[in-house]
């Protein structure tokens, strides 16, 4: 059975707001990057606290950390990434999360990928072995112009550092930005490593983001390939219907909503139990 979940700042910085529009969507589990306008690696503790205490109270569960760790160029130190998961880590352990999500790095514009990809590779692995001991899975999302911007490349990554909590965060969507189809071409490699789903959709005619199944991320094809792979795991929405940024998105209530409905018709198309 699969587990439904969403990004909480999609729906307002205001994260009791945003519970609530989950908690009336049936939803108890919510992904973490955000609140109060502040990125999740910059949450102080007393903030924290406060997020620990409403999702206790609401009876929710933390999907992921989902962190900015890796959305850096692979020329910066080094440091500044491992000290944003040695804190995304903590904050795992504090809230009770199962997964940290991870960014594989910005190359210099123009450079190919191999010339980079023992540093990326060094640099991943050393992420990745920080949560060995911890129980924490991470999760590397595909994304445009990182290393791994494609599932091929990820898995480039996963299989050299071979460890079994590091996992694929698939996003159709931003494979459909990059150029492949999501399920004719994408799918193969991802299901693979697969560790964690994202759901948003992309039109390329108006390079717009619609709800799931209106797009080109190949949705109807895709929720059928899960259904045959027998996949339990969390499939979290993060629609971006409003606007997106590198580092964050927003819909709000009522185009969450909307999401949320084409997620549910999609699911339910495909005969996908979940919860």
């Amino acid at each position: 059975m699969l587990t439904l979940s969403a990004f909480a700042d999609e729906i307002s910085p205001n994260l009791e707001e945003a519970l609530a529009v989950l908690k009336a969507a049936g939803l108890s589990t919510m992904e973490l990057r955000g609140f109060d306008k502040t990125n999740v690696m910059k949450l102080t503790d007393a903030q924290v606290a406060f997020a620990a205490k409403v999702l206790k109270r609401e009876g929710f569960t933390v999907g992921s950390i989902a962190s900015p760790i890796g959305k850096a160029d692979v020329t910066d130190a080094f440091e500044v990434q491992s000290g944003q998961m040695k804190r995304a880590l903590e904050l795992a352990k504090t809230l009770g999360s199962g997964h940290v999500r991870i960014f594989s790095f910005y190359l210099p514009k123009g450079e190919e990928h191999r010339k980079w990809k023992k540093e990326v590779i060094d640099r991943m692995g050393k992420l990745v072995k920080m949560a060995e001991k911890t129980g924490v899975t991470v999760d590397l999302e595909n994304e445009e112009g990182l290393y791994g911007d494609t599932a091929d490349r990820c898995n480039e990554l996963i299989e050299a550092i071979k460890a079994p909590h590091f996992k694929l965060a698939y996003d159709p969507c931003n494979l459909v930005i990059v150029g492949p189809r999501p399920h004719g071409e994408g799918w193969k490699a991802a299901k693979k490593h697969l560790g964690y789903f994202h759901v948003k959709d992309w039109r390329r005619a108006d390079k717009v983001m619609v709800p799931a199944g209106e797009g080109d991320a190949e949705w109807p094809a895709l929720m059928g390939a899960l259904k045959d792979l027998k996949w339990e795991g969390i499939v979290a929405l993060e629609p971006h219907l409003s606007s997106a940024g590198q580092f964050a998105g927003f819909s709000g209530p009522d185009l969450f909503k909307k999401a949320h409905a084409a997620l549910v018709g999609l699911l339910t198309q495909a005969g996908l139990a979940y919860k």
